[in-house]
């Protein structure tokens, strides 16, 4: 599959993801017709900008890079996918739901990275909000040419998985002190940018539907 994307930490890019013919291995399939899928992808990278984080209670700011923004990076490699059907998300506000699915993004990479006891970084993470027939898919990859088996040794253990994503997002000190928090630079805002950007509470709904749904 390839996949032109650079929502990553504090980066952001205008491209679009676009897809390809793909050879997977698939874990038994899930309940209401989630799966787990994994095998080779190509991540397209551009980064056009960066957001500050400040140290405060500020909204972080975005900073175009313009003509000093890095080459595009194309990378092949592993990975893993996360994927539901059309209405799957029926349970959660409409303009919530994207939010959402990246709040489930990144609790995964994170989680990822502390499974392996390895820099997040190094998990590539990627959603597709659209894809046909589907109403999210969301990738997990090695952040390394080739692979490094960083996903390979996760899909074995998805639950564990879900269950680290979960504890990060219903952990969260910052969060759990403020009821009405989107998400925080504690868990999930740095790399979104912005709180808006996010959705704790439909992130926490939505991994709890998936663990469900795979267990």
């Amino acid at each position: 599959m390839e996949i032109r994307s650079c929502s990553r930490n504090s980066t952001k890019s205008t491209t679009s993801p676009s897809s390809c013919k793909r050879r997977s291995n698939s874990a038994p399939a899930g309940k209401d017709g989630v799966k787990l899928e994994r095998g080779p992808v190509r991540f397209i990278e551009q980064v056009d900008g960066y957001y500050k984080i400040p140290a405060g209670a500020e909204k972080p700011s975005y900073q175009p890079l313009g003509k000093a923004a890095p080459p595009r990076r194309e990378l092949d490699t592993h990975g893993l996918w996360f994927s539901a059907p059309v209405g799957w998300l029926g349970e959660i506000a409409a303009d919530d739901r994207l939010p959402s699915v990246r709040t489930v993004s990144e609790s995964l990479r994170i989680a990822a990275g502390l499974m392996c006891s390895t820099d997040p970084d190094d998990v590539g993470v990627h959603v597709e909000d659209d894809p046909q027939g589907m109403a999210f898919r969301v990738f997990l990859a090695d952040n390394a040419a080739g692979g490094n088996g960083l996903t390979h040794e996760v899909f074995q253990q998805t639950e564990r998985l879900i269950d680290g994503a979960l504890r990060i997002l219903e952990e969260c000190p910052h969060c759990q002190k403020n009821a009405s928090s989107r998400g925080c630079q504690c868990c999930v805002t740095t790399a979104w940018g912005a709180d808006e950007d996010v959705c704790r509470v439909g992130g926490i709904t939505i991994l709890k539907k998936l663990k469900k749904a795979l267990s």
